[in-house]
């Protein structure tokens, strides 16, 4: 498989390699950590997810799902990556849900944040 993407210059090296660069683990200050639920199987049907532990524990600000995101209305991202097949021919990208609401699609897919 041959991933094609398009040359883009660095724009950041001159402040990293002088100091002057700022990493994300250098924000100072309160912060929202978020963690994962990640499927351990490569294909499933989801029947239940049940967070409702998570959502009570204290200092807890949010707990999403796939089912969480389809009720405000955020659907499916179209991914924006060019893969050719083995033949030469582009893939056809089709958009992704950020996290499945019925159907667990690969190992590893994040169920809930």
């Amino acid at each position: 498989m041959r991933m094609d993407s398009l040359r883009r210059g660095r724009i950041e090296d001159r402040r990293f390699l002088t100091g002057q660069g700022r990493y994300g683990d250098d924000t100072a200050g309160p912060a929202l950590v978020a963690a994962f639920v990640r499927a351990d199987l490569a294909s499933a049907r989801i029947v239940a997810l049940d967070v409702s532990e998570a959502r009570d524990m204290p200092g807890v600000v949010a707990v999403l799902t796939g089912a969480d995101l389809a009720g405000d209305g955020i659907g499916p991202v179209q991914v924006d990556m060019k893969v050719r097949g083995p033949d030469g021919r582009d893939w056809l990208a089709t958009p992704r849900p950020l996290m499945p609401v019925d159907r667990v699609r690969h190992l590893g897919e994040p169920l809930a944040v």
